[in-house]
Parts: C-alpha cells; sequence; structure tokens
C-alpha cells in the first residue's frame, strides 16, 4: 500500500522515501530534519513555493498562494496558523544560532515600486549574547532565511541602526523604542 507524505504528499513508496528510513514515519526525508522531525513551518513553505516558482514557472505571490492552498490539505499543516488568509506575520521568523546569535525578521508594511515589480521589503534585528556584536536594526529586500541570506541582508540593508554593547546600549535602546514608536 502506498502512503503519501503528510507534510507535501509525496509518494513514500520504499522505506528509502520515508524520513531516516522509518516505515511508521508518514513523513518524507525531505520535509524532516537530521532526527526525523518535522521542519519548521517556514522552512517547508519557503521551499514549497521555490518549487512551485521552478517548476511551474510561478512568480512568488502565486507560488505562495498555491503552496499555502496545497498545505491546507495536508495533515502536518491542515491547522497551522501561517496558512490563515491574511496572516499579517508570514515571515515572522526567530533564529537561535547556537545561543551566540539571534535574528528576527518581519514582512514590512511596504513595497518598494521597480519598474518591472514591486519588492517586498522586511525589518531584520539582530543581536549577539556574547557581546561581539552590535544591535542591529535594518530595512532590506532580503528574506533571511539561514546565516547566508543573513549576511546577504545585512549587506544590502536600506537602512541601518546599530548600538553596540557598552555600558550606555540601553539608553539608546530606550531612545531608539521612542523614536520608532
Amino acid at each position: 500500500m502506498t502512503t503519501n507524505c503528510e507534510s507535501c504528499g509525496m509518494p513514500l513508496l520504499e522505506a528509502a522515501d520515508h524520513a531516516l528510513g522509518d516505515l511508521a514515519n508518514p513523513l518524507c526525508q525531505h520535509c524532516t530534519d537530521e532526527v526525523g522531525q518535522l521542519q519548521p513551518f517556514q522552512e517547508r513553505f519557503e521551499r514549497m513555493s521555490r518549487w512551485a516558482m521552478r517548476q511551474d514557472g510561478l512568480e512568488r505571490p502565486a507560488a505562495e498562494a498555491r503552496t499555502r492552498q496545497y498545505m491546507l490539505g495536508m495533515p502536518a499543516w491542515k491547522d497551522h496558523p501561517g496558512l490563515r488568509t491574511g496572516d499579517p506575520y508570514p515571515y515572522l521568523r526567530l533564529r537561535l544560532d547556537r545561543c551566540r546569535e539571534v535574528w528576527l525578521l518581519a514582512k514590512a508594511p511596504f513595497q518598494v515600486d521597480l519598474p518591472d515589480s514591486p519588492v517586498d521589503m522586511f525589518v531584520l534585528l539582530t543581536n549577539t549574547h556574547d557581546g561581539s556584536g552590535a544591535v542591529t536594526a535594518c530595512a532590506t529586500p532580503v528574506r533571511v532565511v539561514c546565516m547566508n541570506t543573513l549576511r546577504a541582508a545585512l549587506g544590502r540593508a536600506q537602512a541601518t541602526y546599530k548600538i553596540r554593547h557598552t555600558s550606555g546600549a540601553q539608553a539608546k535602546l530606550a531612545e531608539a523604542q521612542r523614536v520608532l514608536a
């Protein structure tokens, strides 16, 4: 009997198709991490959207709409809040890098209009817990999904505000909050 991955719908024809080769795992090897657990929603959503763009030649908004609709039918995702239509935070992410660096990404409420198409903008906040880097807030056109795109986002930031970890950092953060509020 053929079953399908509960995350992406891929047919699970043999043990090698299942996560970790475990026939009891209802997920495929592509939708799981190194210990056979379901990958985070945002990672799966991004990968499935990119696949739809590549496979069907769709633009990002159409690919994301199709992916959202498809994932609603998958048992692993059908009740996930990120699939609700009009969800204002589909790109909200928090990443902890071995408890040393933290970044938070949220879709900005504005776009940059270019002649060919509008470009989504994101608000990125980064911090290091060991004091080796500054608290950084910026607006960037790069959607961060990993450390490589984090570096690209910081390099292509349109506006950046940094506060170094010093004795006056708390006052500067309070001032930034006042200005941004």
